[in-house]
């Protein structure tokens, strides 16, 4: 006789049960979703010692008709999807038809339910699976389900479960994180008889951020609102001072059904690379509302994962709109918030369109040509007037020794010159009338220069000859000199590195040579490509020697040797991490290396000259590494530090 048998319908519930209901929070998240299902407006969740005693969802939903109360314990039994077919075009949370099935076969559940067209309500009790009654009951539209005793004809199962003060916190992450995507419906969530959880329901995302994550968290956020072909991304997303060490505020909704994907957290930290410190992740919340027939929802018990049919499109759209949303608001770091505290029922302050003060930044066509601010400008000069006299001096001298018929063929193509760079403004307001008619098609894509509109700023000086203090209206700004400087010459450097036809190099007077131990000829000779792109000229100079002959025109007063082995130190530790990350390590260490550094002089002029060049960037708020470069203070700030206010 053979061992095989099959197993009877209760044991085979149970262990379905165990796939999908794992814990109380499950629990509470199956039969949540289905009261969204339903159309509900209102959901209240209560819950006693953790969920194991008692937990009760009351909906305002559509209902259930009596006809269909007993074949919704079946198992597969659902109002969702007819066919397979289905499976390809699914809109609802739920679709299996497993929840209520598992549920009742282990606990003891009882539903009161009523629809907008019955006279009366229904009531049935299923426990272990096995309906124990059913009959009619007074009740208002709507349904309430109760669960009792979870786990208990399931031992093995209860014992895993943790305290219960544990358990009910997994519960309020779980209503937390759909009440999030769900600002139109509001949730009351009760624990051991006492709210931990309220949300209106008036449709504002920040106002349930804000009632989940607090004032700090709120007042921090910017809106991302994009569209990428057929996928629309919205939420909001933390600005680089909230970022924390984990993961844990990165939420992802996919058609408002919330998952974890490895595609959607990967464009998060690429859109946050250089916004935040390495090992921080920014704070996001994002819905990605695309066809449904594009993502597969079928693959994971709990419906935690997907499978998207267009990763990479998907994984443009997140970070485009991340992108969009951050680098399109000020995202200056505040001393400490100077608003007065706000109520739990207060709306939170409104999320910022646009960029304010002191980087506020009009897009439209190029205005104006900012000069290069580099270590070429001699910034340890004591005074500005001593760099124009020996400027003045030098040209009079020059001006001597030039004979009165090359003064001639130099007047002449001065007027040449002159001539050329006429025609060229007149060939370049063309374009901008050209440019201004035709709207940006796609972000990153765009194909005009940006306009900068740089508000009046008074420079008050330097403290510690290291952070530039200004004053803009009613702010004061902190702009630490070293971080402000890297980001400009790393976007200089990285946009030489990737520009076609070639790169921008300066020959040096006498080259330099290095001796190189073994490993780091090595790293060069591995690496020469991008010395290259970066505006290096390499030469092999016998056994483990080089010669360098150019340099980027960032780097042309600094010291070569000590600026070239801080790259190959920086190589060394990301030669096992993949080209970007390589590039982009190589990219911010000759930024590093060739800005200005703390304690160094520089004057209004050359202060000037760096935020002329700063404001014009499409991320000036931080350096590559993520620091910031300015702080803001507002004045009502500092007359509450004097007892003004």
């Amino acid at each position: 006789m053979g061992s095989i048998v099959l197993l009877d319908e209760l044991t085979i519930n149970q262990i379905a049960a165990g796939e999908v209901i794992e814990r109380p929070a499950n629990v509470v998240k199956e039969l949540v979703e289905n009261s969204i299902d339903a159309g509900a407006t209102s959901i209240s969740v209560e819950v006693e010692n953790g969920g194991i005693s008692l937990i009760r969802i009351t909906d305002n939903g559509k209902g259930i008709a009596e006809d269909d109360v007993e074949i919704a314990f079946e198992r597969h039994a659902t109002s969702k999807i007819r066919s397979a077919a289905d499976l390809t075009k699914i809109s609802t949370m739920g679709f299996r038809g497993e929840a209520l099935a598992s549920i009742a076969a282990i606990a003891k559940v009882e539903v009161i339910t009523k629809t907008k067209d019955s006279e009366i309500g229904t009531k049935i009790v299923v426990e272990g699976g096995d309906i124990i009654s059913k009959e009619e009951c007074g009740a208002p539209q709507g349904t309430t389900i109760t669960v009792r005793e979870l786990f208990y004809n399931t031992p093995v199962r209860y014992k895993f479960l943790k305290k219960d003060f544990t358990e009910g916190g997994y519960i309020e992450t779980a209503l937390e994180k759909i009440a999030l995507i769900n600002p139109n419906i509001s949730f009351r969530l009760l624990n051991n008889k006492k709210q931990v959880l309220q949300t209106s329901g008036n449709g504002d995302m920040q106002t349930v951020v804000f009632n989940i994550f607090g004032k700090d968290i709120s007042q921090n956020l910017v809106n991302v609102d994009f569209e990428y072909e057929g996928i629309h991304v919205t939420g909001v997303a933390g600005k680089p001072e909230i970022a924390r060490s984990n993961r844990s505020n990165q939420l992802f909704y996919v058609n408002g059904r919330n998952i974890k994907d490895k595609t959607l957290s990967a464009a998060t930290e690429e859109a946050y690379r250089t916004l935040v410190h390495q090992g921080k992740f920014g704070f996001c919340i994002i819905n990605l509302t695309m066809n449904p027939e594009m993502v597969d929802v079928n693959v994971h018990p709990a419906k935690l994962e997907v499978r998207f049919v267009e990763e990479g499109k998907v994984f443009k759209a997140v970070l485009h709109a991340l992108k969009n949303a951050l680098l399109g608001n000020d995202l200056t770091i505040e001393s400490s918030a100077d608003n007065k505290p706000l109520e739990r029922e207060e709306t939170p302050a409104v999320i910022p369109s646009s960029k304010k003060g002191l980087f506020e930044i009009y897009r439209g066509g190029k205005d104006k040509t900012f000069n290069s601010f580099s270590k070429s400008e001699k910034v340890n000069e004591p005074k500005a007037e001593y760099v124009v006299e020996k400027q003045e001096d030098k040209i009079k001298n020059i001006d001597k020794e030039i004979k009165p018929e090359e003064k001639q063929e130099t007047k002449q193509e001065e007027i040449k010159e002159e001539t050329k760079v006429t025609n060229q403004t007149v060939e370049e307001n063309k374009v901008q009338e050209t440019m201004h008619k035709k709207p940006m098609e796609k972000f990153y894509e765009q194909d005009f220069i940006e306009k900068v509109m740089i508000p009046e700023y008074k420079v008050l000086g330097v403290a510690f000859n290291t952070y530039i203090l200004l004053q803009l209206d009613n702010d004061i700004y902190i702009l630490d000199q070293h971080a402000a400087h890297e980001r400009v010459l790393y976007e200089k450097v990285k946009k030489n590195f990737y520009k076609e036809g070639g790169n921008e190099s300066q020959m040096l007077l006498l080259p330099d040579v290095l001796e190189l131990s073994k490993k780091d000829m090595r790293m060069v000779i591995d690496n020469k490509k991008l010395f290259k792109q970066s505006g290096f000229e390499i030469e092999e100079f016998g056994e483990n020697t080089i010669k360098i002959i150019g340099v980027p025109v960032v780097c042309y007063e600094m010291d070569t040797k000590s600026l070239f082995m801080d790259i190959i130190d920086g190589l060394d530790i990301t030669n096992r991490t993949n080209k970007q990350d390589i590039e982009e390590k190589f990219i911010s260490t000759v930024a590093c290396k060739a800005a200005i550094k703390a304690n160094m002089y520089i004057d209004e002029r050359e202060i000037r000259g760096l935020l002329d060049e700063l404001l014009q960037l499409e991320n000036p708020f931080t350096c590559p590494h993520g620091r910031p470069t300015a702080i803001r203070i507002t004045k009502n700030e500092i007359e509450k530090k004097f007892g003004r206010r």
